[in-house]
């Protein structure tokens, strides 16, 4: 049985990067130049957002879930490397172009459209470095972080004031398809 969720939920699926990729994302803010004061999103919460839900219905999560289970992954080779600010403070990182994660998107709006849920039209996948950045991000963003992606995740991000930490609970891990040896 499922645990009884709040009547509304925030709720992501992302890509989680290792902690390999997660403290060259740390050295990368430290590289290109940004003061250290920000307020930055800690490593362990780092990721990168395919769709967010803000006020998601707690009575939808076990659907949510049901129909991404029907949404194959294979991994996907990344490179992050192209900062920006959006809506003139929020610090976001977004990957090179890639057809396999702009196909997983699709994907994923295709069956969740099938269960009745809608995905947001045009959010772009980012990761959100700061939502306090009052600069715009350095001109070079240097050769990249590479990052080979093998999972997307249903998180319900638990925020303050509503909870006393900034959490995020994972309900789901939805693994990538290995490619099978070559015979």
């Amino acid at each position: 049985m499922p645990p009884p969720y709040p009547p509304a939920l925030r709720i992501l699926i992302c890509l989680k990067p290792d902690p390999g990729v997660q403290a060259a994302i740390d050295r990368f803010r430290v590289d290109t130049g940004w003061p250290s004061w920000r307020r930055w999103t800690t490593a362990p919460r780092l990721h990168l957002t395919l769709q967010c839900w803000d006020g998601f219905p707690g009575s939808e999560v076990e659907p949510l879930r049901a129909a991404l289970r029907g949404v194959p992954m294979a991994p996907l080779d990344l490179v992050l490397d192209k900062p920006q600010l959006w809506h003139r403070q929020t610090a976001v990182l977004l990957a090179r172009p890639n057809a396999g994660l702009q196909a997983l998107h699709e994907r994923m709006r295709a069956a969740l459209g099938q269960a009745g849920l809608l995905m947001a039209p045009h959010l772009q996948p980012h990761v959100t470095l700061s939502y306090r950045a009052p600069e715009p991000p350095p001109a070079d963003a240097g050769p990249g972080i590479p990052w080979c992606a093998r999972e997307f995740l249903l998180i319900w991000s638990q925020l303050p004031p509503a909870y006393p930490r900034a959490h995020h609970e994972v309900l789901q891990r939805y693994g990538a398809a290995e490619a099978s040896p070559a015979a």
